[in-house]
């Protein structure tokens, strides 16, 4: 539920009788020195996690009357775990005398909030804080002898059986149509896309380990410098990559064909390979994909590689370059249709949460030490798993620092989301791009997102579903064991090094053997594409 902290009680009159969302309902209020009355007034259909939403903030004098500010911020932030939103708030539009719509609010975890209203007007400059606790869904469920309501409701959020269906990638026109789904496949299974032949999508997401590939970092065409992570889920993703790089996963999908040392090639031989293939070709005129010749078109060129292909693509003319991006982002399209197609599978875990929700017995599905686990995986009071790993998918899709971007043994820095974002928005494959299915004003995550010093080192939260079969952990892979994982929280970075959020984990040797023995039972029954394509 939505609860207040005390000495706030004028702003939050109304949240000790609020279910979890706010829904609707207003906060009123004086400001911190009683200069402006606030009405604060929440999504209607209630905050939602890791999800761009709008808010409206109404202004008054003592007197009652609407208030034309200079200025008016809105931000937000986790005060016990030092960060902020993960969007920038902005004032769009007055809707009404004193009234004003504030757009690009993001929650990306649970746990406490603060809400910072920022006022200058012509009484001065005041702020009201607004404290809140954003919690995970719970479910009406029944205590038992082994699990309390709350523990229940908790683990009915990470239960598979609660995942509400994928949401459609706008700016991808193919996404969830069969035909996309069964082309994307075959395109994602090519080694030919490369430049050698020889490198394929598959080759580092190996549907038989979770869609990983089992090295410390990469390999194409080199040694790369990240780990390969898991794809499945991805359709409720935002960004992708580590650092979040890229805004779609079709942007994603485009990336590795062109980067030296993964597939090495470029966009005019991928597009020329795919249009001389017969069962490609027609495969995108079922499509209804406009497909023109590539004749009197070079084989090698573009904007990235061999010096080669950089003088063929700047000798193009630019109808010929605008061509060749066409269809290169519709590879890129069909390629994320397949992929967001991808789900986990059924574990243990959800086999074991199917009984609790019977209201049967559950002994069999999970062992004494995994049912230890659990209850320490989702306790405030002895771990903080929940604030980055929650839902059914185990993660937020949020960033964070944890101190993983500065690796004690190499002495290197990753700089993570702080470049991965820059990168996002000089991405001509973007949301807002002239290649991209959706208007660039609906793009509202990459609009709205951050960029500022708080990412430096901040990487996004991978989801836990098959982590007993995704080693090696981290960005870098830079532990083996579950167990190494784990103890890098019970001992985390000095926060003065790496400006790391997290606190020390103070759990015994035998509980994070627990906790790991936990995580095995995430692993999925099966390798299965899982996600019903659109009609």
């Amino acid at each position: 539920m939505l609860t207040g902290r005390s000495g706030h009680c004028a702003l939050i009159l109304f949240l000790l009788c609020l279910p979890l969302q706010l829904a609707a309902d207003f906060y009123r209020g004086p400001t911190q020195d009683a200069k402006y009355q606030i009405v604060l007034q929440g999504p209607d259909d209630g905050i939602r996690l890791n999800e761009v939403q709008s808010w409206t903030v109404s202004l008054l004098d003592d007197q009652g009357n609407p208030v034309t500010p200079r200025s008016l911020v809105f931000l937000g932030g986790m005060p016990g775990h030092g960060h902020g939103l993960s969007s920038l708030p902005r004032v769009t539009k007055q809707l009404s005398p004193g009234r004003y719509l504030v757009d690009g609010v993001l929650f990306n975890m649970y746990g406490d909030w603060e809400i910072v209203i920022g006022v200058v007007g012509n009484a001065g400059a005041d702020k009201a804080t607004i404290p809140f606790r954003f919690a995970p869904p719970h479910a009406d469920v029944t205590a038992s002898d082994q699990w309390n309501a709350q523990q229940l409701a908790l683990i009915r959020s990470l239960w598979l059986g609660a995942a509400q269906d994928a949401p459609t990638d706008a700016s991808n026109r193919f996404d969830g149509r069969p035909e996309a789904i069964r082309l994307g496949e075959h395109l994602f299974n090519d080694p030919k896309l490369s430049r050698d032949g020889n490198i394929a999508c598959v080759t580092c997401h190996n549907p038989a380990i979770a869609f990983t590939d089992a090295l410390q970092t990469s390999m194409g065409s080199k040694k790369l410098s990240r780990n390969s992570q898991s794809v499945q889920g991805l359709a409720r993703a935002k960004w992708f990559y580590w650092d979040g790089r890229r805004d779609s996963l079709w942007a994603q999908a485009l990336t590795p064909i062109e980067t030296p040392g993964e597939m090495d090639n470029n966009r005019t031989a991928v597009v020329a390979y795919v249009l001389s293939n017969d069962d490609y070709r027609t495969a995108l005129e079922t499509l209804k994909v406009e497909i023109s010749s590539a004749d009197g078109l070079p084989k090698s060129a573009g904007p990235y590689g061999d010096e080669t292909a950089k003088v063929a693509w700047s000798k193009l003319k630019s109808t010929d370059r605008e061509q060749i991006n066409s269809l290169f982002a519709v590879i890129g399209k069909i390629i994320a249709s397949y992929v967001a197609s991808l789900e986990p599978s059924y574990s243990r875990f959800d086999r074991f949460v199917d009984r609790i929700l019977d209201d049967s017995r559950v002994d069999g599905f999970l062992t004494e030490s995994e049912e230890r686990g659990l209850k320490l995986f989702i306790d405030p009071s002895k771990t903080h798993c929940m604030r980055c790993h929650n839902g059914p998918y185990f993660s937020s899709f949020g960033f964070h620092n944890i101190g993983s971007g500065v690796n004690p043994e190499s002495g290197s820095r990753d700089f993570g989301r702080l470049f991965g974002l820059k990168s996002a928005r000089v991405d001509e494959f973007n949301c807002i791009g002239s290649y991209s299915d959706l208007d660039a004003n609906a793009c509202r995550d990459l609009t709205y997102a951050t960029e500022g010093h708080a990412d430096d080192g901040a990487f996004k939260v991978p989801g836990l579903r098959d982590v007993a079969l995704t080693a090696p952990y981290f960005h870098d892979g830079r532990f083996e064991t579950l167990l190494e994982l784990l103890e890098f929280y019970r001992s985390p970075p000095d926060p003065l090094v790496s400006g790391n959020e997290l606190l020390p984990l103070d759990l015994s040797d035998d509980e994070l053997q627990d906790i790991a023995a936990f995580l095995g039972s995430l692993t999925g029954e099966d390798r299965r594409v899982a996600r019903q394509p659109s009609k």
